[in-house]
């Protein structure tokens, strides 16, 4: 529902009440209007914190100063103002102040209005009126004002409350224009069409997907403010459909860039398999509980999900190579460092879970020959841990589980996905059976997500029975110096191995004493000598 009018909160009339008073004691002729995000969020009964204040007549930082002596005259808390200032090559074109009044952050800046001199793109700012600061604005539904002084609604591109009723996004001005005052706006238009599941104009989908655009957000905008925008994708309704959104603009690439120096082959498609890969996941996570994930994890997820068909592609990082969703993650999208080192960390358990899953069928089927792969000291064939399980999948799950703590779940939809088709294939013939085909020939259709969630339930029962469900929390029932003093022997490498050999015994035996770890400990020694 979309209304026509701004329903204030008790917090919001008492900060727009001293902004009105401040105006008024130093008898200032200036307009206030609330701008933007606030009054789309209150035309569809949203509250939002996100308070924007447009100036007629004053900068921001001027009026957020008298603000701060208004309420210093009345014996009232101040807080110093921030200004963010111009950055014109990076599409910043205006200076914000950000104050805090009465518990609550605004940031103002004056309406806008720019001309362009001679033979350059980067703009002079001047006070501009209400309707040409509208027109300069990213999209008709934030470019609505909400008049302070006259409490009322002011519609000036006569779009935003046709657009916002009828769920479009489109460009107050021809959308190139609004495109290349600031290349940004492509990825907001995206995200607000995932946040509101609202359509893009098709103007505004030929204009993003031109060249010139898609130069521009290249070069002229910042790596952080990119990856701001694409976390927000990924934490909306549709993050599938934004990245569709990307590739139908053919930007997926500059949001995802691979370097020239990975081992992907130069211009070897890769981004519609990162697509459907992440469709399949999502599918996934929609079949599970909705507690399942908290919305943070349900991010994540998603994220590893898009890069997974990329995790073997390599790129050399200081004279090493390192994993290409690192890279992405870290440089391009410019994400906190523990977010790269999640999505790989996610990416090797997920193909370690799938192994799993591989073997929990065989043990079904009664064909699994016992062996225990990457265990440094295997246990004895035909040996069993906690609810019956091999011990060898027993240590292996808890190596898992302790690299990744909290986090393990997440790894169980993207093992569930390792069987898509096009998990394994970036070729350019794979990349094109997946942009065309239909949810079955992909491997995506409801069958195959409804198996894919059992197996991921079923790991997860795998591991909760084995008794390893918190196995980062395991501490050694014997510590180093007590190993040491009931074997009589001294440190070194020998009491590494020993240690690692008891983490082993404690995966396949999550609730023994530490008098069930001396006997091991006796057994383990003289089977050693």
């Amino acid at each position: 529902m979309v209304y026509d009018h701004v329903v204030l909160t008790e917090e919001e009339k008492e900060l727009f009440r001293i902004l009105l008073e401040t105006k008024e004691y130093f008898g200032l002729s200036t307009t206030l209007r609330a701008a933007g995000g606030w009054v789309r969020d209150k035309l569809i009964g949203r509250n939002s914190d996100d308070v924007d204040i447009a100036l007629d007549d004053m900068l921001g930082k001027d009026f957020a100063e008298k603000v701060n002596e208004y309420l210093a005259l009345k014996g009232e808390e101040v807080h110093s103002v921030g200004v963010i200032q111009t950055n014109p090559e990076q599409s910043k074109h205006l200076e914000t102040a950000r104050v805090r009044v009465r518990g609550t952050w605004i940031d103002l800046v004056n309406l806008r209005s720019e001309a362009y001199a001679e033979n350059s793109r980067i703009p002079t700012m001047a006070f501009g009126t209400p309707a040409q600061d509208a027109y300069r604005r990213d999209l008709t539904i934030n470019s609505m004002f909400y008049n302070i002084n006259e409490n009322c609604i002011e519609d000036l591109t006569e779009k935003g409350m046709e657009d916002l009723r009828a769920g479009v996004i489109r460009t107050p001005l021809p959308p190139l224009e609004t495109f290349l005052d600031d290349p940004l706006r492509v990825l907001r238009a995206v995200r607000f069409s995932a946040r509101f599941q609202f359509e893009l104009d098709p103007t505004l989908v030929e204009a993003a997907s031109g060249d010139e655009v898609r130069v521009a957000l290249r070069d002229k905008v910042s790596k952080e403010r990119v990856g701001t925008e694409i976390d927000a994708m990924l934490k909306s309704q549709d993050p599938v459909e934004a990245m569709r959104h990307l590739l139908r603009m053919r930007i997926f690439n500059v949001a995802f860039p691979v370097p020239k120096d990975s081992n992907l082959p130069e211009g070897q498609p890769y981004g519609p398999v990162c697509v459907a890969v992440m469709r399949g996941v999502e599918a996934i996570l929609k079949e599970l509980p909705t507690d399942y994930f908290t919305p943070e994890e349900r991010r994540m997820c998603l994220l590893a999900g898009l890069l997974l068909p990329l995790r073997t592609v390599q790129v050399k990082a200081k004279k090493k190579l390192i994993p290409i969703s690192s890279h992405i993650v870290r440089e391009e999208l410019k994400m906190r460092t523990k977010d790269a080192e999640l999505v790989v960390a996610l990416h090797n358990a997920a193909a370690e879970f799938a192994t799993l899953a591989g073997e929990l069928q065989m043990l079904r089927s009664g064909d699994s020959n016992g062996d225990a792969a990457g265990s440094a000291v295997p246990p004895s064939p035909g040996e069993t841990g906690k609810g019956g399980y091999p011990a060898h999948l027993c240590v292996l799950t808890g190596g898992l589980v302790k690299q990744l703590k909290e986090n393990w779940r997440l790894a169980l939809p993207l093992a569930a996905a390792m069987d898509i088709p096009c998990v394994g294939s970036l070729c350019q013939e794979r990349c094109a059976l997946v942009a065309n085909a239909s949810d079955k020939e992909s491997g995506l259709g409801e069958e195959e997500t409804l198996r894919r969630r059992a197996l991921c339930l079923e790991l997860e029962g795998m591991v909760e029975g084995m008794g390893l469900a918190r196995a980062w929390e395991m501490k050694w029932l014997l510590d180093g110096k007590t190993v040491m003093t009931e074997l009589g022997m001294k440190g070194g490498p020998k009491l590494g191995q020993i240690m690692d050999a008891q983490t082993r015994w404690q995966f396949q035996h999550p609730d023994a004493t530490a008098d069930d770890c001396r006997k091991w400990l006796t057994a383990f020694a003289a089977d050693q000598q």
